[in-house]
């Protein structure tokens, strides 16, 4: 086949292409599936459907290699329970593998063990489209999905494999986990494909694998965690030092972002030579993946989605304290990108979110100085002490309601509100000042509606 076959939908779930796909493996051989470093539930379930789909086809014989470690209890027990054909690639070569495929990651992403000198046959990922990815003889990536087991599923579907059994289990809850219920990033595509997996699901071993017995390092590490944990406005950070597995940062960020009054998480620890960072917000589209590939830069990799980022930051011979000073500089980096740098204005096709941001402070905080640096970056700008003004200029509703219950001394004889008076006033008594804002916010607030 010479032409290159491939699928990117950034809005909506798209179909699967399964004589596309049958026709990239045309021929057979030994494939490769490896899902990304330290996979998670979507990772080892998404394998494990193309692993069951490619038996339905001729002359293929595949298995399932992967970097690093299950180290997530509930992810251990998903391997265990459900018998998981799963192993490390340090087990195994690349020689003999006439195909590889990437599940649930990139080429180019640096979170998977592809060797540098062999190229993907396949990919099948929801997360944004890689330059790398365009080279491969077979791809199937979409945005649009919440999680690639739906796409997976889709797969199983459309030739025919039945969804029941280990498989439906595992992509089941593969779904569940990524989408938190269906609650994060979840499309009507995954939606749909939980709702034919659930009948053919073992739902009493989904409960064991979402409720699995914790050892005691995991507590150690959760009481480290909360005792160096921060909060910077709406982000709530926490410096989780040496971890015992990498994806622990993503399981503490996850439980971080429920916190009262926090729209993001930022957890960021040291798994051998690397700094490990895992972000989640509850800021539907708020291209988290994008914002921590700026704060990485060069230093590292990182990648994610709108809602949910993780990265990696090599530290290969630097010394305690050059690493203690490294994490400094990207938690920096993070509220900088996040709070001071200019937003990144969306695309002609994409969906355009207003964020509104309340400022307040006393005489000299720097409020004029702040409104100016947003306003220069597009921002529309709304001075509620300009409001404030407009709702009793002369002949509005609000200055003749002020009239009625202060009385005339408040209005001048031009008819305008005597600030000077009104000042004296409010500052003489708590429930006159308390009326005078009965009488002004629901005037402003109505002004601001407009």
């Amino acid at each position: 086949m010479s032409k290159n076959v491939q699928a990117n939908s950034r809005v909506g779930s798209g179909e699967p292409r399964l004589a596309d796909l049958r026709a990239a493996l045309q021929g057979g051989g030994q494939m490769l599936i490896l899902p990304h470093d330290n996979p998670d539930p979507d990772a080892l379930a998404s394998a494990f459907a193309l692993l069951k789909l490619v038996e339905t086809f001729d002359g293929i014989e595949a298995r399932i290699r992967f970097g690093g470690f299950v180290g997530r209890a509930e992810n251990r027990t998903m391997v265990g329970q459900l018998r998981l054909p799963v192993k490390q690639t340090s087990s195994v070569g690349f020689d003999d593998a006439d195909m590889i495929a990437l599940v649930d990651t990139q080429p180019g992403t640096l979170n998977n063990s592809l060797p540098q000198d062999r190229q993907a046959t396949i990919v099948i990922d929801h997360h944004p489209m890689r330059r790398e990815t365009k080279k491969v003889k077979f791809s199937d990536v979409r945005e649009g999905c919440g999680s690639t087991c739906t796409i997976m599923t889709q797969y199983l579907q459309a030739a025919g494999v039945p969804l029941v059994g280990d498989v439906a289990t595992a992509l089941f809850y593969g779904i569940q986990s990524e989408t938190q219920d269906l609650g994060r990033e979840a499309e009507q595509a995954d939606i749909q494909a939980s709702l034919a997996l659930y009948p053919g699901a073992d739902r009493e071993l989904i409960s064991r694998i979402r409720y699995p017995d914790l050892a005691r390092p995991y507590f150690k590490s959760l009481h480290r965690s909360l005792e160096r944990a921060r909060t910077r406005g709406p982000v709530i950070i926490s410096y989780i030092g040496m971890l015992d597995y990498p994806d622990l940062v993503a399981e503490l960020a996850d439980f971080y972002l429920r916190f009262e009054g926090a729209y993001w998480s930022f957890c960021i620890g040291q798994f051998e030579e690397d700094i490990v960072i895992s972000i989640r917000t509850s800021l539907r589209d708020a291209a988290a993946g994008e914002l921590l590939r700026r704060v990485v830069g060069k230093d590292g990799s990182a990648g994610g989605h709108g809602m949910m980022a993780g990265a990696r930051v090599p530290i290969i011979d630097l010394s305690a304290e050059d690493v203690r000073l490294r994490v400094e500089e990207l938690v920096n980096r993070f509220i900088k990108e996040l709070f001071w740098s200019p937003p990144r204005r969306a695309g002609p096709d994409e969906e355009r979110i207003m964020l509104k941001l309340g400022l307040t402070g006393n005489v000299g905080a720097g409020k004029s100085t702040v409104v100016a640096l947003f306003a220069g970056w597009g921002a529309t700008v709304i001075d509620t002490d300009v409001l404030a003004r407009e709702v009793v200029e002369p002949g509005s509703p609000a200055l003749q309601l002020i009239g009625e219950v202060f009385g005339e001394d408040v209005i001048t004889g031009k008819g305008e509100l005597d600030r000077a008076a009104m000042r004296r006033v409010v500052f003489a008594d708590l429930g006159a000042r308390e009326q005078l804002e009965a009488v002004l916010h629901p005037a402003i607030r109505a002004r601001f509606a407009e």
